[in-house]
């Protein structure tokens, strides 16, 4: 059987032309890779090479030890893969440690497999373990009305996974864990890497911002759809924005949750706000950090635990600043649900008891014994 006969190869020459068909892959934009399976490899060793020469990947991977991969070429056309695979395509072999690879088969004219091999594959060791094996295809493609969106959009990822879940009904069915996005970097660099990696723990889709969106999936056909949704998605928002910046009608929080148990999803709650921020009613407290624990105070602030932030979520805490002079500091945040069930949530959370303790020995807060939180400050003014 010649390689390009493969059924893996198939659906990976298919997934290439559906994506230039879309637009996607402008010149030579867009990659794409795939977790090739032993029993996939087994049957083409006789047309495989075992000379090629070992090469480095530029990171190390070894939760991939030993695996092969289908991947595009760098500088490659999407649009010429299914003319001329072997000439567009290779597959490649990592080495025992996962530091480097050798070609087995392709790149006929020459040439170097993507130039975000590396994104790829730490990718793909993240996706490889937190989906036990499941996941095997990474793709990253340009595109345009996602692209759009991260102009004028606040680079979030609540943000960007509400306004789309409202776009179309089957999107928190598709992506029901969110979408992640990482601002401006430059493609192919470790650092884009590394943060999309991160996010790949919780997330099957990231958008990279001003760039494309960069999915992975167990096949190429829920690999492609996943892109294809949110991109379809985007396509609507694009759209509703340019008819009118407000609207008249959405999916609210409470369809999210029938629809969630109806479909038997778990939807996380911090995407599930209340978005009507300008009646929200607002809260400030003062404190003071202990006399040279200003750095550690921002040190820990800026490595918020993640289950932290979900309970300040789903108390309906918006907008929330914390600023310092000297060694003071004033905290100010929204509440869109009101200050009460805010203060009550949090009363209630052991996870914000953790915290409190966690800080204690390096703030001085007086707490209010009714409620257990800081003082409230009083407004005097408001300008709106």
């Amino acid at each position: 059987m010649r390689v390009t006969d493969a059924e893996f190869v198939q659906g990976f020459i298919r997934l290439c032309s559906d994506g230039y068909a879309q637009g996607w892959h402008e010149r030579n934009g867009g990659n794409l890779s795939y977790r090739i399976r032993e029993s996939e490899l087994s049957t083409l060793r006789p047309r495989l090479r075992t000379d090629g020469v070992w090469q480095s990947i530029g990171t190390a991977v070894p939760g991939l030890s030993g695996e092969a991969f289908l991947v595009s070429g760098s500088g490659k056309f999407m649009r010429n893969v299914a003319l001329d695979p072997e000439a567009c395509l290779a597959i490649i072999e990592l080495d025992p440690a996962g530091e480097n690879y050798r070609l087995l088969w392709g790149l006929r004219d020459g040439g170097k497999p993507t130039s975000e091999l590396p994104t790829h594959l730490m990718n793909h060791e993240v996706k490889k373990r937190a989906t036990n094996g499941r996941h095997r295809v990474i793709y990253h493609a340009h595109t345009p009305n996602l692209i759009a969106l991260t102009f004028v959009l606040p680079l979030k990822d609540e943000v960007f996974t509400r306004e789309l879940w409202e776009m179309a009904t089957e999107c928190p069915v598709v992506f029901p864990d969110g979408i992640g996005v990482v601002g401006w970097m430059v493609p192919g660099g470790r650092e884009i890497a590394v943060e999309t990696s991160r996010l790949m723990e919780r997330y099957d889709a990231v958008v990279w911002a001003h760039h494309g969106l960069f999915c992975s999936g167990e096949s190429f056909d829920l690999c492609f759809g996943l892109m294809h949704t949110i991109e379809k998605s985007a396509e609507i928002l694009v759209k509703v924005l340019s008819v009118r910046s407000d609207r008249l009608q959405t999916i609210r929080p409470q369809d999210f949750r029938a629809l969630a148990a109806d479909f038997r999803l778990s939807l996380p709650e911090r995407f599930l706000y209340e978005k009507e921020s300008k009646c929200a009613e607002r809260l400030a407290w003062r404190g003071r950090v202990k006399a040279g624990c200003m750095a550690e105070y921002r040190r820990r602030h800026a490595e918020l635990w993640p289950e932290m932030a979900e309970v300040l979520w789903a108390a309906g805490i918006r907008n929330y600043s914390i600023f310092a002079s000297g060694e003071e500091l004033f905290g100010y945040y929204e509440c869109e649900r009101g200050v009460a069930y805010a203060e009550k949530v949090q009363a209630e959370s052991p996870v914000v008891k953790r915290w409190n303790a966690y800080m204690q020995d390096i703030l001085e807060l007086r707490m209010d014994p009714e409620t257990g939180a800081q003082p409230k400050l009083t407004q005097v003014f408001r300008l709106d």
